[in-house]
């Protein structure tokens, strides 16, 4: 980034403090809602992150070489179903296939509880659905985030400022 110009910032003269832009961003309730969904997703994630890999080396047995091929195919998934998501969006919006995205991945846990020792094959079928949900969530999340951004000024930054906050 050497060859890169650095250009300074301007300071607005009419701009306000930036803990009142905050406040401001606060207000919106469909903001606030959006918010709490997606941290209540983050922690299930959180959860589910950490005890899946245990689960998977302790109750399923896989080793390590396992894990990484089931990983693999779900990136793969994951990719293909962008694709997927993107179409059925560009037709239906955003809400409507979140919502179907968070049921997905809500439910993918299931098929954990069915799998019993040994049962790798199903394991890694809970990973593939469970990416189907994901890569979903992914996809519509933002987009969802920057058509609530309708304010002028800072708006859509501070926005996007304490969406990043809840990221994990």
């Amino acid at each position: 980034f050497l060859a890169v110009e650095h250009r300074q910032p301007k300071r607005s003269p009419k701009s306000s403090n930036v803990w009142k832009e905050l406040a401001k961003s606060l207000e919106d309730r469909g903001l606030r809602r959006m918010m709490g969904v997606y941290m209540l997703w983050s922690l299930s994630n959180c959860v589910m992150g950490a005890a899946v890999f245990r689960f998977l080396r302790g109750y399923i047995g896989m080793g390590v070489f396992p894990i990484s091929v089931v990983e693999m195919i779900t990136l793969a998934s994951f990719t293909a179903f962008s694709f997927l998501w993107g179409h059925f969006s560009d037709r239906h919006g955003h809400r409507g296939p979140l919502v179907l995205c968070l049921l997905i991945h809500a439910l993918c846990p299931l098929v954990y509880f069915w799998a019993g020792p040994g049962d790798w094959h199903l394991a890694g079928l809970g990973f593939v659905f469970g990416s189907l949900g994901f890569c979903g969530i992914n996809l519509f999340m933002w987009p969802m985030l920057i058509s609530y951004t309708t304010r002028k000024g800072a708006g859509r930054a501070f926005y996007l400022l304490m969406f990043g906050f809840l990221l994990p």
